[in-house]
């Protein structure tokens, strides 16, 4: 048996009946890991490994775009690590109360997407519109995180 058919993706399997969510937190950690990465790439030499939260090296000479741009990569990577334990917490909560498998993938998954789209608008938009929508991805995920966790819970203790 294949990987993808295990993991419940090939195309002719796939279902949100099967619970996606454990395999989905390596996807939601590349999402505040992968622009770190992209930070480090696009400084070379000038980013410390050895104090990669030290001071930015960043000359005169680098474009307004450019600097703009390492602070937006930091700033995703900072909101994505904080993110994090909310959605790992909330994973871990659901697959414990046994939250059907259906509940837990549709969240998973639109909670990854919500991430993907934070960063897209960080990276894109310089408006009060983008950052106003990007504030409401973000509102987005920690809502449904709450929503799987207070679910999780009222499910544990018999309350619903």
């Amino acid at each position: 048996m294949s990987t993808a058919t295990r993991l419940g993706l090939n195309s002719s399997s796939f279902s949100l009946d099967r619970n996606l969510s454990l395999y989905t937190i390596p996807a939601v950690f590349l999402t505040a890991f992968v622009p770190h990465t992209i930070k480090a790439v696009w400084l070379g030499k000038r980013f410390d490994n050895s104090n990669p939260r030290g001071t930015l090296r960043l000359h005169d000479n680098d474009t307004p775009w450019f600097k703009d741009t390492i602070s937006r990569l930091t700033a995703m990577h900072n909101n994505g690590m904080e993110s994090l334990p909310l959605f790992f917490t909330a994973v871990l909560a659901g697959n414990f109360a046994r939250l059907p498998a259906r509940t837990m993938s549709i969240f998973s998954l639109g909670y990854f997407a919500t991430r993907l789209v934070y960063n897209y608008i960080y990276f894109t938009q310089r408006t009060a519109r983008g950052g106003n929508m990007r504030s409401l991805t973000y509102l987005a995920g920690v809502l449904s995180s709450f929503w799987v966790i207070i679910k999780s819970a009222n499910k544990v203790y018999d309350l619903v």
